[in-house]
């Protein structure tokens, strides 16, 4: 679900504040800069300890408030702290995606291992779907009136 709540950051952008299609897709390179930077410490560190289960508690954590504080943003925010939570939320995504895939693989036998790692990816991109299609309809139907009439900038409400 968080990939899908990132899915619709640049189409608000464009929505709500007018902007490009390009410069509202740069809003997500913060995001996935911290999903780098968290899965590349998560890996060297559950490499190191060998233990793998707090992070995608604490990613979920990290994740869900960034993504709470930016539903509470207006059009006049400024995009300084878009970008920054973004980058907080990518990261709170790095530390359970991969990790989450992780767990799955080791709690099957070594000749299992393919198809649990493909169950896996099947149910993310499953998951991931769904999760857009909803925030779709949520976002959709929050898009009531036009702010200019005879443009395509709308009002969510």
């Amino acid at each position: 679900m968080p990939f899908a709540v990132l899915l619709y950051i640049p189409e608000q952008r464009q929505q709500a504040n007018g902007d490009s299609a390009f410069t509202s897709g740069l809003y997500l390179v913060p995001a996935m800069l911290g999903l780098i930077v968290a899965t590349m410490i998560s890996g060297e560190l559950i490499a190191k300890t060998g233990h793998y289960k707090i992070y995608p508690i604490i990613g979920a954590v990290i994740t869900g408030t960034p993504m709470f504080l930016i539903s509470r943003f207006t059009a006049t925010t400024p995009a300084i702290w878009l970008l920054v939570l973004l980058f907080i939320a990518g990261a709170g995504i790095g530390l359970f995606v991969q990790v989450a895939v992780l767990a799955g693989q080791n709690d099957v036998e070594p000749g299992d291992l393919g198809a649990a790692t493909g169950a896996l990816n099947f149910g993310k991109t499953l998951g991931g779907a769904l999760g857009a299609a909803l925030f779709g309809a949520i976002l959709n139907s929050g898009l009531r009136h036009p702010i200019n009439p005879g443009t395509h900038t709308y009002v969510i409400a």
